[in-house]
């Protein structure tokens, strides 16, 4: 049996919340993201990250209670020995070249964007998230760092083309790629998936995998989410992870809803049981409905079902950011009942943290220079 090297995920999203909609449903991504962490510690290899580890896709940087989240997953790893390598995705924010998660854990957190890394005798190479405009520089340049005798496998996140369903959205192809990585893990879609593409000569082959997120992001998206181990012959396999209980109904008419009405009970049984193992935030499933409803019949579902799961429509957007100034990162601000002030006692930042912090923001205010000036009321 090889032995693993790493485990490797990609789409983390970490953010409280799930959907803007469901005010209470909340603590999926973190979940997720936690079992990952505790995958790589119990097989004692460091995790990889594909990008998109963060949610700032409409704000500039992640709340509080993610960068506390984080940082707490960060020290798991380091009790252990254990590195998070990661690449950057559209959703991630770096500000003067320093990414979220170097800010936050800069001993454990390391950026490999056009870099090469050692794992356990695997050699992996980085890339960031890139414009379309960008992406043959990016190749090149990748292509000339990396030793093809040392056959490195490439970590990216990217819209390739032949991952997408849709035409336009692209910002490259597989097979732009260079030959010389035979094995890409990359970001970006949110699908669990592995596929074999061509090469720039169109005619050798390689490994594609997509891990796809460790949660749901949307009610379109599949229903099962994992982390993945790469062993040391290169050889991988994902591993499922436990997430919250989704109840699928289609509703089109009043008969539906009386049909979903006796069979009420019945669910509420099994997905309570279903549950039951589950953390307290995710121990309420999802009811997600499809069959696009009148307002009144979704709304007689939401009566039926709605204080034994919480209730979506398919199709809705899911959510890309929160922006609710509590659970914003500032001075004047809280998150949940930690003052900012214990936040940042809780994370005992040092000096090394608090200096790629000033190069980030400079002299400058911003939530998270604010925060580390409040902390320095009472530390320095």
């Amino acid at each position: 049996m090889p032995e693993p090297a790493f485990v490797f995920v990609a789409d983390s999203h970490l953010d409280e919340y799930t959907f803007t909609d469901i005010d209470l449903m909340r603590g999926d991504t973190y979940y997720g993201f936690r079992q990952a962490v505790k995958l790589a510690c119990d097989l004692k290899v460091p995790l990889v990250a594909a990008g998109d580890n963060w949610e700032c896709n409409k704000q500039d940087h992640p709340t509080a209670t993610t960068v506390a989240f984080f940082a707490e997953q960060m020290n798991l790893l380091k009790a252990h020995g254990l590195m998070f390598y990661y690449v950057n995705g559209q959703h991630d924010r770096a500000v003067n070249g320093i990414s979220w998660p170097q800010a936050v854990s800069p001993n454990v957190a390391v950026p490999i964007h056009m870099q090469e890394v050692k794992v356990n005798g695997l050699t992996l190479f980085g890339m960031d998230a890139v414009f379309s405009h960008e992406l043959s520089v990016a190749c090149n340049t990748a292509a000339s760092i990396v030793n093809a005798a040392d056959n490195p496998i490439l970590v990216c996140h990217q819209r390739w083309k032949e991952l997408l369903k849709f035409d336009g959205a692209e910002d490259g192809r597989l097979a732009d790629i260079p030959d010389v990585f035979r094995i890409i893990i990359t970001g970006d879609m949110h699908v669990a998936k592995v596929l074999k593409s061509g090469g720039k000569d169109g005619s050798s082959s390689r490994t594609v995998i997509s891990p796809g997120t460790q949660a749901r992001r949307s009610s379109t998206e599949p229903d099962k989410h994992y982390a993945w181990v790469m062993y040391g012959d290169r050889t991988y396999k994902p591993v499922l992870l436990k997430e919250r209980q989704v109840l699928r109904l289609k509703i089109t008419t009043i008969h539906d809803v009386d049909a979903a009405a006796d069979a009420r009970d019945a669910y509420i049984t099994k997905y309570t049981e279903a549950s039951a193992s589950l953390p307290t935030q995710l121990a309420k499933p999802l009811l997600i409905v499809k069959g696009s409803p009148t307002t009144e019949l979704l709304y007689a579902i939401r009566r039926i079902y709605g204080d034994y799961f919480h209730v979506k429509l398919s199709g809705q957007p899911g959510r890309d950011s929160r922006s609710d100034p509590i659970e914003m990162v500032g001075v004047k601000m809280t998150t949940g009942d930690i003052s900012v002030r214990n936040f940042i006692e809780e994370l005992s930042m040092d000096k090394q943290v608090t200096s790629l912090i000033n190069s980030m923001f400079g002299a400058g205010k911003s939530s998270m220079h604010d925060i580390v000036a409040e902390w320095r009321k009472g530390q320095l």
